[in-house]
C-alpha cells in the first residue's frame, strides 16, 4: 500500500529542452517573487513549465558537495515547494492539501508529495531534515528555505550560488531576524522556526541562547542575550505567501 501511495504522490517531471534554464528560471523568480518575499502565483502559473524544467534538471546526476551542494539543495527545495503549490492548485494554505492517506494540516503537502533529487525520491520533510539539515548542519538554512507560507522567511528572488553562498545566507538570516522576529516589552518574540529548530541554532550555531544567535544579525538583541534571553514564540502563519 505504501509503495503504491508513494508512486501516486510522486511528482513526475519531464525536462523541457527548449527552456534555457540558466537564464529563464532565475528570470521567472525575479519577476514573480515580490520585494517582500511574497509570490505572484498567477504570474508564476503561466511559467509552470519553467519551474518544472528546473526541478527536472536536478532529478538525476551527482549532487555537488560543499557550498555548491548546499546552494543547489536550497534552490531545489524552494522550486519543489513552488511546483507543489502550482500543481496541487493551493489557494489558501499548504495545510489544505490532502494526499492519499496523508491528512490535511501539513502532512499532505510536506510528507505526501514526493520529488526526485539526484536520483533519489524525497518528501519535502525528508529533503529538509535528512538531506539539507543533516547533510550541511548550517542553521542559516532556516532563513533560506521557504514553505510557501506567510510565516516563512521571505523567499529570495534570486538563486543561491556556491561562490556567493556565505554572504547570501547571512543576508537571508539578517532579513529573517528583522522581518519575522521582534523585541517587545523587553522580550524577544521569535518565529516558531526558532522553537522547532532551537538545537540547530544553539548547537550548530554555537550560541548560548537564541537571543545571542539573533544578536549576530541585530545588535538590539545583545542586552536580552546577556539577561538570559526572555522570549516567547509567535504562532506560525500558514496562510499562502500570495502577493497582495
Amino acid at each position: 500500500m505504501f509503495a503504491l501511495l508513494t508512486l501516486a504522490c510522486a511528482q513526475h517531471i519531464s525536462p523541457d529542452g527548449d527552456v534555457n534554464l540558466s537564464a529563464r528560471y532565475p528570470a521567472v523568480l525575479a519577476a514573480c517573487v515580490q520585494s517582500d518575499g511574497s509570490v505572484n502565483y498567477a504570474a508564476l502559473r503561466a511559467e509552470r513549465d519553467t519551474v518544472a524544467a528546473y526541478a527536472a534538471s536536478l532529478s538525476q546526476g551527482t549532487a555537488p558537495i560543499g557550498e555548491q551542494g548546499l546552494a543547489e539543495s536550497i534552490n531545489a527545495y524552494n522550486a519543489f515547494v513552488l511546483l507543489g503549490v502550482l500543481d496541487r492548485e493551493i489557494e489558501q494554505s499548504v495545510q489544505e492539501l490532502r494526499v492519499g492517506l496523508f491528512p490535511k494540516g501539513g502532512p499532505g503537502f510536506f510528507v505526501g508529495l514526493r520529488f526526485q533529487y539526484r536520483g533519489q525520491w524525497f518528501s519535502l520533510r525528508a529533503f529538509e531534515n535528512e538531506h539539507i539539515r543533516e547533510g550541511f548542519r548550517d542553521p542559516r538554512i532556516h532563513a533560506a528555505i521557504n514553505c510557501a507560507s506567510a510565516g516563512c522567511p521571505p523567499l529570495s528572488a534570486e538563486l543561491f550560488a556556491g561562490e556567493s553562498l556565505d554572504p547570501q545566507l547571512n543576508r537571508a538570516m539578517a532579513r529573517f531576524i528583522s522581518e519575522r522576529n521582534r523585541i517587545e516589552n523587553d522580550q524577544a518574540v521569535f518565529s516558531q522556526i526558532f522553537e522547532w529548530f532551537e538545537s540547530d541554532f544553539l548547537d550548530w550555531g554555537n550560541a548560548d541562547n537564541l537571543c545571542a544567535y539573533a544578536a549576530r544579525y541585530d545588535v538590539a538583541y545583545i542586552p536580552l542575550a546577556q539577561s538570559g534571553c526572555p522570549h516567547r514564540f509567535e504562532p506560525y502563519d500558514w496562510s499562502l505567501n500570495q502577493a497582495e
